[in-house]
């Protein structure tokens, strides 16, 4: 796995790479998004009590998040779509907030890496509890 800091490259400069990787326009792979966001927003509406389903917009750290998943990942039909909905249910909806003076995101990602059976533990305890 090669993850790299997109840091500095703009989100307009990660759509783009995304869009030719997916072999589609930056307007195709911008609508898309929003497609996206717009049926999240509609899927968390069903909820009376909202808190936590309100992080919907993709920031700048997310598209890093993405790309660096994308890159990483093997390759599947609606893997934009895929990884979307991944990183909604990991933690887009779980209201963290992505600030480095908040979220001890460092932390986070390197308690995952070094827990990589954690996942799995997760999938095998809610197997068991249905």
């Amino acid at each position: 796995m090669v993850l790299i800091s997109y840091q500095k490259s703009k989100i307009n400069d990660i759509v783009s790479i995304l869009s030719k990787e997916e072999n589609i326009t930056v307007d195709e792979f911008t609508n898309y998004i929003q497609k996206f966001q717009k049926f999240i927003k509609k899927e968390s509406n069903k909820y009376k009590d909202i808190s936590g389903l309100t992080d919907i917009k993709l920031n700048k750290n997310d598209y890093i998040i993405l790309i660096n998943l994308y890159k990483n990942t093997s390759k599947t039909k609606h893997k934009i779509h895929l990884i979307l909905l991944y990183m909604y249910s990991y933690y887009k909806l779980d209201s963290f907030e992505f600030d480095y003076k908040i979220f001890p995101i460092k932390s986070f990602f390197n308690f995952l890496k070094d827990n990589n059976n954690i996942h799995k533990l997760i999938l095998e305890l809610i197997i068991n509890l249905k």
